[in-house]
């Protein structure tokens, strides 16, 4: 419920004298009175990072456990062993994942939502996902806090914890340079190229969006056919180009996540490592995956362009042959901070300088606006320095 971790997180104990300060204490800040944050009724403790990661691959539908297995599990557990799915088989009886983790469960437990369905405390069904393992207010935990109260609760995520976390470990996971690969070199040729043809299809629909709601293009001329007499895009108020551009950019966004993660799901491994840990929110998401082994996508410098960008020609097809098409606006695209190449592929010089100014940016915003965080950075430097008998700050030294 403290939301600590081990990157230097510091605690100031105050221990209690009197018996007032005791009763407080122990009614205010035991981990019971914590699991459920008042004020919205969702839970503060849950399953998070390696633990949510285990309980989330112990209850995918090829997961069979062993007799060996399944008792080391119920000692850490403190539960009791279920009756066996699969009663004869040439290795012997053989019990789910899903069964394993029910054994935690309240035996009177019903619960449905967030792809599984659980009755009297057994999973009948769950789908790939996690929902249901996470601290919404709809989730497992609080489920499980309305119906048997927080000493149940308690139990039921000591037990889960301990059983996910041995699980894991004596499964074996690891994330190596294969997972950001995604695929095959076969198959991931392939997917780049698909990827680099759904980036020129949002380019060509958000210069699409920028012409067609441009006010100063009639309607009967939104094909570009345009004369050398009619309001160009390099004359128009700088007003209207930043509206355009916003147009554009949000245009170009609303496709780009959705048509590349479309395509990373088709080729990507089932069992990727990556694709686990973003499939059981233990950590990263569908959107940094997409930036390490796909496409970094379009980046964004306060808003604005990157790079400063001069158009070749004048936005007009006056003694042209042909419309209007994207190559008529050379790098513009680049310019705005699209960067075509992964993170795991390696990035050209410019893409790094467009990547690092862009990035950036959210460091000092981090390291000035995050409460206690200056402060806990001076603490450390100041833990050797003490005041001497003459007034005088010294060291240890």
């Amino acid at each position: 419920p403290y939301n600590a971790d081990f990157d230097g997180d510091c605690f100031s104990v105050f221990v209690p004298q009197s018996l007032p300060s005791i009763v407080e204490c122990h009614e205010l800040m035991t981990v019971e009175q914590q699991l459920i944050n008042p004020q919205c009724g969702q839970p503060i403790v849950s399953l998070t990072q390696d633990t949510l990661l285990g309980a989330h691959l112990l209850v995918q539908g090829d997961v069979f456990l062993t007799r060996d297995y399944v008792g080391t599990l119920a000692l850490l557990g403190s539960s009791k062993v279920a009756i066996p799915a699969i009663y004869k088989s040439p290795q012997g009886p053989r019990w789910t994942g899903k069964q394993v983790f029910g054994m935690t469960l309240p035996p009177t437990l019903k619960y449905q939502g967030g792809g599984v369905d659980i009755v009297d405390g057994e999973i009948l069904d769950s789908d790939d996902g996690s929902k249901w393992l996470n601290s919404s207010v709809t989730g497992l935990v609080k489920a499980i806090y309305t119906e048997a109260g927080p000493a149940v609760t308690l139990s039921h995520l000591d037990a889960i914890q301990s059983m996910a976390n041995w699980w894991l470990s004596q499964r074996g996971f690891s994330v190596g340079l294969s997972d950001f690969m995604v695929a095959p070199d076969s198959t991931r040729k392939t997917m780049l190229k698909e990827i680099g043809d759904q980036l020129d299809m949002a380019i060509t629909y958000a210069s699409r969006e920028q012409l067609i709601s441009d006010p100063f293009i009639p309607r009967s001329k939104r094909n570009l056919n345009v004369k050398s007499n009619d309001t160009t895009f390099t004359k128009r108020s700088a007003a209207k180009v930043k509206a355009l551009q916003s147009l554009g950019v949000a245009k170009f966004q609303s496709l780009f996540s959705r048509r590349i993660e479309y395509v990373i799901m088709r080729h990507i491994r089932p069992d990727n490592s990556l694709l686990a840990m973003v499939r059981a929110g233990s950590k990263g998401s569908m959107g940094k995956l997409v930036q390490q082994a796909g496409c970094l996508g379009l980046h964004l410098h306060k808003g604005d362009e990157v790079l400063p960008c001069r158009l070749g020609r004048p936005f007009t097809t006056e003694g042209q042959s042909l419309k209007f098409s994207v190559q008529d606006l050379p790098g513009h695209w680049e310019a705005t901070g699209l960067i075509r190449r992964s993170l795991v592929d390696g990035l050209r010089p410019k893409e790094f300088y467009v990547q690092a100014m862009c990035s950036r940016s959210s460091t000092p915003s981090y390291g000035l606006e995050l409460p206690n965080k200056i402060f806990k950075s001076l603490m450390l430097f100041m833990r050797d320095m003490y005041l001497a008998y003459d007034g005088t700050v010294r060291n240890s030294r």
